[in-house]
């Protein structure tokens, strides 16, 4: 590679590494997804371009079987059959959507895996260091924000979450930025080890203040995990280490020590505050009681549901949030129609539920892959800073598969982009020698790069169309909350595209339309959009009981009943359809079956209607 096509290239990661997690838009209704997810295609798209341009690509893959081919086909197989499973959805376009949102991180992989073959020495550095840095500072927001010293006003939920939204998003991405600075406390620069010494403590200080306990359940395996791979390659180490020890090994030692005085002093101050006690947190991990832990295992009770009704290709990707309504949500948060389930914190089992089960098969085979190429490097070691490298980087990947057990790295781009770079170090061949003839394979590489930039193009325009959808959402919910339909109606045509057609709720837009145009009068034109917005989420409570509302007013009763019997069944006290039903109920004669079902929500009522019906109701009854 020339030397000015690298050095843009070593700018372009840089900058994708140390920027991301910082890249929010309070314009939008996810305010780090659709904007990451765009910043993630241009740059792929520029790094596809320069791999395009260098023109000395040679093959992207050894011509050594075992080698990175396997991962290829893992790869392949999964993006395959993601693709495939898009035919099942409700919503093609967003569908696609998804597909592309999944598919451009593997497009980094790729792209890191050859660059990493061309750049063994710099590459590796830089990732390092640009993700310590950007971890360090993360960190200190979130710090900030916990001892309210500064950033709250920082768009998010539950402190704190620094620039990640979400605070399991932010201890997430905390513990697996943990290898980098670990490599990068390593380093032969003191200046870099100082850093990465730093930035292992904030990491682990912030982790176990921020009570996210997925990721200290991540950690603890991680570590353990780690420390039997040392134990069970101590063999190794000890043949890598010739003569002159590594810069490095002192960092370590001091990591092992300001961690112990870290977590010691987090302990002994959580006991101390009233405000949270870290003993009763942890025990909380394993308490059924938790309502959090609770709702989760509900869920993932009736996402088996789906598989089993789903098992090839799922329901297609981004419509688990579609379907899992109906499978039922009593008991649940979701019961009341206000709250609805996204996903369902559990990255294996939205794979299974959306893609089938060949498509998590791949999945797997994908870590499996780089877990075992850690491991050969891990036994024969090129060198003491190559082992511990390999080391924290199984750390990761192992972090990685914890945590997606009980959340959902899968969705958020710079998760995945930590994952990439994980991955890329464990599979990559650093050793700078390239196993093809460059003449015979250049135009591999050529078409790979060409294809590679083609689809992070494609990937950069539906995310610059959902962004500026997003937008408009907030302008809906906006209008809807001042009660100005006719703007609300207006941004809701704008909203509206093939790849979008509902919002990160699951709620249709012409659901939206709907209300607006049935609040200003226009029943028929309410009547169409609610058609509609069925067709679109079939399991959504409002658009049932607004659907059955709509024949009500048309006078076909029984198609109004059998709306609100769906809503119910989906829902049994959803108190919007147990009212409408109980009128359908009263007004067609059957007083008992209206009262048995009206005092379904007798304990809890919050409708005026309530009391009026009920009276009506009970004085039929005893005529």
């Amino acid at each position: 590679m020339s030397s000015f096509y690298s050095r843009l290239q070593l700018l372009l990661y840089g900058l994708l590494f140390l920027v991301t997690p910082f890249i929010i838009s309070s314009e939008s209704v996810d305010i780090t997804l659709a904007p990451r997810l765009l910043f993630l295609a241009a740059i792929l798209v520029f790094l596809s371009l320069v791999g395009l341009g260098d023109g000395s690509g040679g093959s992207f893959y050894s011509a050594r079987p075992s080698h990175q081919g396997y991962l290829f086909v893992a790869i392949i197989g999964y993006l395959a059959i993601v693709c495939l499973s898009c035919l099942a959805s409700f919503n093609i376009g967003e569908s696609l959507y998804e597909s592309g949102k999944r598919i451009l991180p593997f497009v980094l992989l790729l792209l890191l895996i050859q660059s990493l073959k061309r750049e063994p020495t710099k590459l590796p550095g830089l990732l390092s260091l640009t993700v310590t840095i950007a971890a360090l500072a993360v960190g200190l927001v979130g710090i900030a924000q916990l001892y309210s010293l500064a950033f709250l006003d920082l768009p998010g939920n539950v402190i704190p979450y620094a620039t990640m939204a979400n605070r399991n998003l932010f201890a997430s991405f905390l513990v697996l930025s943990l290898p980098f600075a670990l490599i990068t406390a390593r380093s032969e620069l003191r200046i870099k080890r100082g850093l990465g010494v730093v930035t292992t403590a904030v990491i682990i200080f912030t982790i176990v203040v921020s009570q996210t306990r997925a990721v200290w359940v991540a950690l603890a395996i991680a570590g353990l995990s780690a420390l039997v791979l040392a134990i069970a390659t101590r063999s190794s180490r000890s043949v890598a280490i010739s003569g002159k020890q590594s810069a490095g090994k002192s960092g370590g030692k001091k990591i092992i020590i300001l961690s112990v005085l870290v977590v010691a002093a987090v302990i002994a101050l959580s006991n101390s505050t009233q405000e949270w006690k870290l003993t009763d947190r942890m025990k909380s991990i394993v308490s059924r009681e938790d309502g959090s832990i609770s709702d989760r295992l509900d869920i993932w009770s009736r996402s088996f549901g789906m598989v089993a009704d789903h098992p090839m290709i799922g329901v297609g990707p981004g419509q688990w949030r579609v379907q899992i309504a109906g499978y039922g949500v009593e008991g649940t948060r979701s019961e009341s129609g206000v709250t609805h389930f996204q996903r369902p914190h559990n990255d294996f089992l939205w794979v299974l539920c959306e893609s089938g089960s060949l498509a998590l098969l791949f999945y797997l085979t994908i870590f499996a892959f780089a877990g075992w190429k850690g491991w050969q490097k891990l036994k024969r070691p090129s060198g003491l800073d190559q082992y511990w490298r390999i080391l924290f980087c199984l750390f990761g990947l192992i972090a990685y598969l914890a945590v997606s057990f009980f959340s959902y790295p899968q969705e958020r781009i710079t998760h995945q982009m930590l994952l990439m770079a994980l991955m890329a170090l464990l599979v990559a061949d650093l050793s700078g020698s390239d196993h093809t003839k460059r003449e015979k394979r250049i135009g591999s590489a050529t078409v790979t790069y060409a294809v590679l930039a083609l689809f992070s193009m494609i990937v950069l325009i539906m995310a610059l169309s959902r962004f500026g959808s997003e937008k408009e959402m907030q302008q809906i919910y906006r209008w809807r909350d001042l009660d100005r339909w006719s703007e609300m109606i207006a941004a809701t045509e704008r909203a509206e595209s093939f790849i979008t057609v509902m919002d990160p709720t699951a709620a249709p837009l012409s659901w939206y339309r709907g209300v607006g145009q049935f609040s200003l009068g226009d029943k028929e034109g309410a009547f169409r959009s609610f058609l509609r917005a069925y067709e679109i989420n079939p399991n959504h409570l409002h658009v049932l009981n607004n659907l059955g509302t709509s024949y009500q007013l048309k006078g076909d009763h029984r198609e109004a009943e059998m709306y609100y019997r769906k809503a119910l069944a989906i829902s049994p006290r959803f108190e919007d359809a147990v009212l409408n039903l109980s009128a359908v109920l009263y007004n067609s004669g059957r007083f008992q079956e209206a009262h048995e079902l009206i005092c379904r929500i007798e304990s809890r009522h919050s409708d005026t209607r309530y009391e009026l019906f009920l009276e009506k109701i009970q004085t039929a009854l005893s005529q």
